[in-house]
């Protein structure tokens, strides 16, 4: 039950609202004579672009929820990330002080004192890099020394996609090295700062070039595996290199999805 709601009344108010959905879909002419309120829901369900079945109505006792805790935000911790993107660091601060909770900075020609007063080892920074994340992931430590911060109480990420920028540009010139270049940050994370992510998976761009829901998460799963791969291949556990994994996916409108 939902608060002050039976289980029966649910029902009783489900039942009401197929034979008023009924009635209109007959008005309409989507539904038949021979149409009766247990073909209401597959009348009214849409079809994603996958030839996903999407349902008009939702409730707890229709929908099949993951047999694990399904929570959003970092790592383990619950709840929501509000991350705000910034191609210069100079109102950053102004950002996490005003609701901000991590920082999602795009480091082509960053002017890192403008970090200045901002606690690394409080805001988590997710760094956008493109194919220069060796380089930024470089100035990121010694950013970390040169401010006296412990790497281990840092978290974020390097923003690494060395697959996913060959995807965007079409040159696929180059991967054998970027990739271990990858495993490399990976490995230095694992030993020094383990609260760093180095590899972000970012659907979004198959998203953006007309990819439906079902071919994103199939583009981001076989990125995901070729990493995982070669994480693993220079020497991380596999539970350590999944640790280095992160995933960005495309956010709709359209929620149910």
């Amino acid at each position: 039950m939902l608060g002050d709601v039976t289980a029966d009344d649910q029902e009783t108010r489900l039942g009401e609202w197929r034979r008023l959905a009924l009635a209109a879909l007959r008005r309409s002419g989507t539904a038949g004579d021979g149409d009766g309120p247990e073909q209401v829901e597959e009348l009214l369900a849409a079809r994603t672009y996958d030839g996903l079945r999407i349902p008009a109505l939702q409730t707890a006792e229709t929908t099949e929820l993951p047999p694990f805790p399904y929570v959003r935000g970092a790592r383990d911790q619950g709840g929501w990330d509000v991350r705000q993107r910034h191609t210069d660091g100079r109102t950053a601060l102004t950002d996490l002080e005003n609701g901000a909770t991590s920082l999602w900075l795009v480091t082509g020609g960053l002017d890192w004192g403008t970090l200045d007063g901002i606690l690394l080892d409080l805001a988590p920074v997710v760094l956008d890099s493109g194919p220069d994340f060796p380089a930024a992931g470089a100035a990121w430590f010694a950013l970390l020394a040169a401010r006296d911060v412990d790497p281990a109480a840092v978290s974020g990420g390097f923003g690494a996609d060395p697959l996913g920028w060959r995807a965007r540009t079409g040159d696929p010139s180059g991967l054998p090295g970027a990739l271990r270049d990858a495993a490399a940050l990976a490995g230095r994370c694992v030993a020094e700062a383990p609260g760093l992510r180095t590899i972000t998976v970012d659907a979004t761009l198959y998203h953006d070039a007309g990819a439906a829901d079902a071919f994103e998460v199939a583009c981001a799963a076989a990125a995901g595996v070729a990493y995982l791969r070669a994480l693993t291949d220079a020497g991380l556990s596999v539970a350590d290199a999944l640790g280095q994994l992160e995933f960005r996916f495309a956010a709709t409108a359209d929620q149910f999805a």
